[in-house]
């Protein structure tokens, strides 16, 4: 008697660098991000990253200090679930282009954004859309 297996091909070939994915739709997992073409298919994977709930309770703390003393109350759209880290523990910050804030806070929106990115220890990645 002959038993024949088919096993599914599974995962993405494309393997991607987290600093690769600026400006392209992505889907944000715990220890991954999708990222997505225009037809929404998956066309790339970031593996290899730890989200913010999973890292050591200190490293926590000093990074949302230092993070929540530069946003204040305006946060614009953006929560600490979009901050991840790469195996050697750099910060990045995933924001989406997609929200725009009103005339009025525009300046304060650019300022915020403007000092996130003058640390040394966090690196902002701009995406086209998170879905």
């Amino acid at each position: 008697m002959i038993i024949w297996i088919y096993q599914k091909k599974t995962g993405v070939k494309n393997i991607m660098n987290i600093t690769e994915i600026t400006g392209k739709n992505v889907k944000l997992s715990k220890g991954s991000i999708t990222v997505l073409n225009d037809n929404d298919k998956t066309c790339g994977v970031v593996r290899n990253l730890k989200k913010w709930k999973d890292i050591q309770a200190n490293k926590q703390i000093i990074l949302r200090n230092k993070i929540k003393s530069v946003w204040g109350k305006n946060n614009f759209g953006v929560s600490m679930e979009r901050v991840y880290f790469d195996l050697n523990n750099n910060a990045y910050i995933i924001k989406n282009t997609r929200i725009k804030p009103i005339e009025s806070e525009q300046a304060l929106y650019n300022q915020i954004w403007g000092e996130i990115e003058t640390d040394n220890n966090i690196t902002i990645i701009e995406v086209g859309g998170i879905y």
